[in-house]
C-alpha cells in the first residue's frame, strides 16, 4: 500500500461476507479469511430500516447480525482490502444503525491487521431476536471463505420462520 493509494482493511461478519452482495456495494482488491477474537456473532440487532425485506421481515421479533465482545470467543468472517471511496460507500450502506470501529483481525495468509468493523448501535441491541432464514443463508453464502465448523454453527442458529 502506498501513501498515494491508501488501502483499508474491512472485516465483514454478516451479509457482506457474501461476495455477490458486497459487489453491489463496491469493489475490492483482495479478499481473505479473517478471525475477530474475543467477540461473538449475535442476531440481537434491531433493523427497522430493513423492515419488510429479508433482513428484518418483522422488526419487532427478527434481528440482524452484530458482534459483541466476549472473551475467548471468535467470529469468522471475510476481510476485504478496499479503497477509501468504498469505505464511504460502506458507511452509507450500513446507514445510521451501525458504528464503524477499528479492531485487530487475524487475516489468514497475511497476519494481524487493524480493520474497520461495523458494530450495531447499543440502543438497537435487544435479546431474544432471531435472524430470518434468508438472512442466515446470505451469511452462509460466503462458503469456502469460512471454516466448515463455523458454517455448521451458522446452520444450527434458530431462525424466524
Amino acid at each position: 500500500m502506498s501513501a498515494t493509494n491508501p488501502k483499508i482493511w474491512y472485516f465483514a461478519y454478516g451479509c457482506l461476507m457474501n461476495e455477490t452482495l458486497f459487489k453491489d456495494v463496491g469493489s475490492f482488491e483482495e479478499r481473505y479469511r479473517g478471525v475477530l477474537s474475543n467477540h461473538r456473532l449475535v442476531f440481537h440487532h434491531r433493523d427497522e430500516e430493513g423492515a419488510g425485506d429479508i433482513w428484518a421481515v418483522d422488526p419487532t421479533v427478527t434481528g440482524v447480525g452484530t458482534v459483541v465482545e466476549v472473551p475467548g470467543q471468535v467470529v469468522h468472517g471475510v476481510v476485504y482490502l478496499i479503497s477509501p471511496s468504498i469505505l464511504r460507500e460502506l458507511d452509507e450502506f450500513e446507514g445510521g444503525t451501525y458504528d464503524r470501529v477499528e479492531r485487530h483481525v487475524d487475516v489468514v495468509g497475511v497476519g494481524g491487521v487493524m480493520a474497520q468493523v461495523y458494530v450495531g448501535h447499543r440502543d438497537r441491541l435487544e435479546g431474544h431476536r432471531k435472524p430470518t432464514k434468508q438472512y442466515l443463508e446470505l451469511l452462509m453464502g460466503a462458503g469456502s471463505m469460512l471454516p466448515l465448523e463455523y458454517l455448521e454453527s451458522l446452520k444450527s442458529v434458530e431462525t424466524w420462520m
